[in-house]
């Protein structure tokens, strides 16, 4: 009688999930063989349609190069896992043969950043343990390049897609997730992109984003005077988050960008924990506009680089809750606000008015401004409170001196039990 009931239980788990079998198949077993310089677009797609085919699973690529020229799709229930242990650093120009593991080697689309990505995604699938790197990139002549990853176009639903241990060594634009999707994934990606690390956009259910880091150091930072460090200060975007209901960002980075994180104005609300950009060339954090919920920093570090073009912190409108944080680096403004409610509790602003014209820390035009528990540690003007504020609080700081402040507002500003630095107390 147990047998008989084992039986009918695996049967309605047949008809139930179908015939997954969540196999393990191997490429070498499909006369795909790597470092042979063959273009292996086609093998690989038809090996992965048999995979999709027979349930789903895992396709294996052992460690070497696979040269690809077209456009990957991997379709839904598939995974693609090759050989990675760390991410591998570059400092100095290199070919396939300098970077370790399973490397796809990726020549399609070049000068045609709208072309098909290097892999599509469907739900439920996935990339695990690959570097993508473009021979072709020259950092001394720079030229676009379609994402490496991205969300397919002949999706019509998208959830669950996941993209771990990947390094991009040189992309022009690293992962687009700006199609509609639910619930993506990116933990441990590690690169160079040269115009655009990260894309978030129509994401209606959480995503999460988990240790992404970008860095000159990933690919070549030497390998001229100005590049390719020149052309990601004038060009790259780190991360950029359109609508995203509710997105989890934790431990993410970026170095020598124009801009670090940019929400635009299509609206994003989330967590984001232990973020940082460092020397960006015109903002560290651009806030076009956000969900109501907004956006809420805990643990960041924000740095502009010398002679930037903007403000360390832009917030345009919405709703941004900076907590814990901390500024620093040659800049000449660390916050500007146009309008929306944006809150800095218990942050540390080290440096500003690089070229002590009189500009504050912190400029509010318009909207409500709390500041709260936080250091400034500079002499100087450290708050501007414009006209068209509506509300302020300004308590419980420590400023240098008591000239910290000025306000123009004719709205309902609080000021309170702020201590200052030389004990000159009014």
């Amino acid at each position: 009688m147990r047998i008989i009931l084992l039986l009918l239980i695996a049967f309605c788990g047949v008809i139930l999930f179908g015939n997954a079998t969540n196999a393990f198949f191997n490429v070498l077993d499909f006369n795909v063989v790597p470092n042979d310089e063959k273009d292996d677009t086609k093998a690989i797609n038809d090996i992965i349609k048999r995979v999709y085919e027979s349930g789903g699973g895992v396709l294996y690529f052992p460690a070497g190069v696979y040269t690809v020229m077209g456009s990957v799709e991997i379709l839904p229930n598939v995974t693609i896992q090759g050989v990675w242990q760390t991410p591998h650093g570059q400092e100095y120009l290199g070919m396939t043969d300098n970077i370790k593991g399973t490397v796809f080697a990726a020549y399609g689309g070049r000068n045609n950043p709208y072309d098909e990505p290097l892999f599509n995604l469907y739900s439920s699938s996935s990339i695990r343990g690959i570097t993508i790197f473009y021979p072709e990139q020259d950092p001394f002549d720079i030229v676009p390049y379609p994402p490496s990853i991205a969300i397919s176009k002949k999706a019509l639903s998208v959830k669950s897609i996941s993209v771990e241990n990947v390094t991009l060594v040189n992309p022009y634009i690293g992962i687009d997730f700006s199609r509609p999707h639910e619930l993506h994934y990116i933990r441990n990606v590690f690169g160079c992109p040269l115009k655009v690390g990260v894309k978030i956009d129509g994401c209606t259910d959480i995503g999460r984003i988990e240790n992404v880091h970008f860095n000159p150091n990933f690919w070549t930072f030497f390998a001229s005077p100005g590049r390719p460090i020149g052309y990601m200060s004038e060009n790259l975007i780190g991360f950029i988050f359109g609508r995203s209901d509710w997105e989890y960002v934790l431990n993410t980075f970026v170095w020598g960008a124009k801009i670090g994180y940019e929400f635009e104005s299509s609206g994003c609300n989330g967590n984001f924990v232990g973020i940082g950009a460092d020397w960006c060339s015109q903002s560290s954090l651009l806030v076009r506009d956000t969900q109501a919920p907004g956006i809420l920093i805990v643990n960041g570090e924000f740095v502009n680089a010398s002679n930037c073009s903007g403000p360390t912190v832009d917030v345009k409108a919405g709703n941004v809750f900076i907590s814990n944080s901390s500024f620093w680096g040659p800049t000449q403004q660390i916050a500007s606000i146009s309008n929306g409610v944006v809150v800095f509790s218990t942050c540390n602003f080290l440096d500003w008015d690089s070229e002590n014209s009189g500009v504050p820390a912190i400029e509010a035009k318009g909207g409500s401004l709390i500041v709260q528990g936080s250091h400034f540690a500079k002499k100087g003007l450290a708050i501007y409170i414009g006209e068209k504020v509506k509300t302020a609080n300004i308590f419980g700081n420590v400023f240098n001196d008591s000239h910290f402040m000025i306000n123009k507002s004719n709205g309902d500003v609080e000021i309170g039990l702020n201590s200052f630095l030389n004990h000159l107390k009014k």
